[in-house]
């Protein structure tokens, strides 16, 4: 008998022992997310969007400024966006904005009796993640997060693996990797992943996102979440998390080099989609969550989740956050309609 989760290969090779049409594994039997979520196997995943305006400087010395709410937006326009956000780490940013949500909601969990609750930072390489995770030290968590990249570009490599074996035995809250927790890699105390990493093709999505599935009865509300950039691109992705591959689609790569310009191309595009370009700034706004029961919250309910519990109207208000809250109010219409009241308030 041959089991495995990810019944297909990025570059649709056949696999061995397997019956396979196009690289994708045709079982005699499917055992899906969507099912494991409803037998209680799995966790259910809140997916939380972060929005607002990226600036950067594409190859012709041009300088563009896009925000995710835009329409009609060029392919290009819209690589450089979702490059921007995921690289520009600073002060008010949508980066930073991702981390310090993240964060609030494990010390959330934490007070709520998950005491070893933990989080995971995907980034693009180790020059990336030094840098999350130094911002992190001084703008987040006041100490530095355990970090786990190999510039041998080696999964074997023993510094970040005796990294991770020690992070899964300790209680530490944070863990910034490259491509190092991924397939293979199981640390149930996860409960949130901060999504910062180039990699965009179906497989890496659903191996990232599974390191927060590993469902623990002792949790009260027991899921995992995953904070993203609001790209429609890996929106779909998320949004498709419980439907079965029966395709796999092209691989959509941003590609960098070690001088901070950039070449972002689709495998489907030809050498024209690539070019250069320089993230300038990004500034972080609030997005709206969606979860894989099929609840869709916008961001000025979660606005109001957010004001409603930290009001002196939340009196016994407690073992929630916004993003939970706002979730909850799109099946009760009064607690709906009370939260959007008080986003809407003069302030």
């Amino acid at each position: 008998m041959s089991l495995t989760g990810t019944p297909f290969r990025t570059g649709r090779d056949p696999i061995v022992f397997v019956l396979s049409e196009d690289g994708n594994a045709r079982p005699h039997y499917r055992y899906s997310y969507d099912h494991a979520i409803t037998d209680s196997v799995c966790r259910p995943v809140q997916f939380v969007e972060a929005r607002g305006e990226t600036t950067f400087r594409t190859s012709d010395q041009q300088t563009h400024s896009v925000t995710f709410d835009d329409t009609g937006v060029t392919q290009a326009r819209g690589r450089g966006r979702l490059r921007a956000a995921i690289e520009w780490i600073g002060e008010g940013s949508i980066a930073e904005r991702m981390l310090i949500d993240a964060n609030q909601y494990l010390l959330s969990l934490r007070q709520r009796g998950d005491s070893d609750a933990a989080g995971l930072v995907v980034c693009i390489d180790c020059d990336h993640a030094a840098r999350v995770a130094g911002h992190m030290a001084s703008r987040v968590l006041s100490f530095r997060p355990v970090g786990a990249c190999s510039r041998l570009h080696d999964d074997n490599d023993p510094d970040p693996a005796n990294a991770i074996r020690l992070f899964r035995a300790s209680h530490d809250p944070w863990i910034v990797a490259v491509n190092m927790v991924s397939e293979g890699v199981d640390i149930p105390r996860l409960r949130a992943v901060v999504y910062l990493t180039n990699r965009l093709t179906l497989l890496s999505f659903r191996q990232i996102v599974g390191r927060v599935v590993r469902t623990n009865p002792a949790n009260v509300d027991d899921h995992g979440r995953v904070y993203l950039p609001a790209d429609p691109r890996l929106l779909g992705l998320a949004r498709r998390i419980t439907e079965n591959v029966d395709l796999l689609p092209p691989p959509i790569v941003i590609v960098t080099d070690g001088e901070r310009a950039l070449r972002v191309s689709s495998g489907n595009e030809g050498d024209q989609a690539r070019g250069s370009f320089e993230a300038l700034s990004t500034v972080g706004e609030q997005g709206g969550v969606f979860d894989t029961d099929g609840r869709d919250a916008h961001a000025d309910l979660v606005a109001g989740a957010r004001m409603f519990i930290s009001s002196n109207e939340r009196e016994g208000l407690t073992g929630t956050d916004p993003e939970s809250l706002a979730l909850a109010a799109v099946d009760a219409p009064e607690l709906r309609q009370a939260l959007l009241a008080l986003q809407q308030r003069p302030r």
